[in-house]
């Protein structure tokens, strides 16, 4: 499933289709709300919900142009709300990078790659991943 047709069906609620697709069991009584982890790049972020130092994409600055002024608008947003499950930490980067060098080999860019990021704060406890990835 793409994205934006995820965001479809978590902006018209259809919480049967974001259960199969993330194998929720729906019929399975959780007693407490999951943490959930965002290890992202630019559609993850949002200007104060990642960390302080990230480059974000989204804010609540509607001359940016993005059509996305409010954190509730983000797809991960939606996820959780659609969910009942709660967020533990958005470490999200706009601009984020694969490896811990630059294109030229030279630089390094650790700070914002995903496999630092990972490595810092993810793969602790559980780990949610869809079907479609």
């Amino acid at each position: 499933m793409k994205l934006g047709r995820l965001i479809r069906k978590l902006k018209g609620n259809d919480k049967n289709e974001v259960n199969k697709k993330f194998e929720i069991k729906s019929d399975h009584s959780q007693s407490k709300p999951l943490n959930i982890s965002f290890l992202g790049d630019s559609i993850t972020t949002f200007k104060g919900w990642i960390p302080a130092d990230a480059k974000f994409w989204y804010s609540d600055d509607a001359d940016r142009g993005t059509g996305v002024v409010n954190v509730e608008q983000t797809w991960w947003h939606l996820f959780l709300k659609q969910t009942g499950n709660k967020l533990m930490t958005n470490d999200s980067w706009s601009g984020a990078t694969v490896c811990n060098k630059a294109d030229n080999g030279d630089t390094d860019e650790s700070y914002r790659s995903f496999i630092s990021r990972f490595d810092k704060t993810m793969g602790q406890g559980r780990v949610l991943e869809p079907k479609w990835m």
